[in-house]
């Protein structure tokens, strides 16, 4: 099947596809290259410029590829938090500390060169200090882990 699909061009799969939710597709991934490239697709299309809602839900599978396959502004990678209370002006690497996805600030981690870890949001925290205020244990020692990147100021 492989080399009867061109998977430069939208073929009909991909329409399928597009009925199934993300759980689902993110099975697809396993079955088949075939089947891979047309599940990204879908995925990339669905997730394009959300990189912050894949972060707050966890979605550690699409923030990777979202990384992988897009550039910072098509993932959304630099996108920051509108809201009140001093919850603005966050980045996906904050978000991520602030849910505790511990595996999603990992990805970030693996992929610092394209995303400040020291940024300060508008109350002046870091990520290291979001991830101390709510005391998730995994994702302060992943960050002390890496120290020598992270300002634990």
């Amino acid at each position: 099947m492989d080399k009867v699909i061109n998977l430069g061009i939208p073929h009909v799969g991909e329409l399928i596809f597009e009925s199934m939710d993300t759980a689902e597709l993110l099975k697809c991934l396993l079955v088949s290259e075939t089947w891979k490239v047309l599940a990204e697709n879908v995925l990339i299309k669905r997730w394009k410029g959300k990189m912050l809602e894949a972060c707050k839900k966890g979605e550690t599978k699409i923030v990777k590829l979202l990384l992988e396959r897009c550039d910072a502004e098509e993932s959304g990678l630099n996108t920051i938090t509108k809201g009140d209370y001093g919850m603005n002006g966050r980045n996906v690497f904050m978000e991520a500390c602030y849910y505790g996805h511990k595996d999603v600030v990992k990805l970030f981690l693996e992929h610092s060169k394209r995303i400040d870890l020291n940024a300060r949001d508008k109350s002046g925290r870091t990520a290291f200090i979001i991830a101390c205020l709510y005391e998730d244990k995994d994702v302060i020692k992943l960050l002390l882990d890496h120290s020598e990147r992270i300002d634990l100021n």
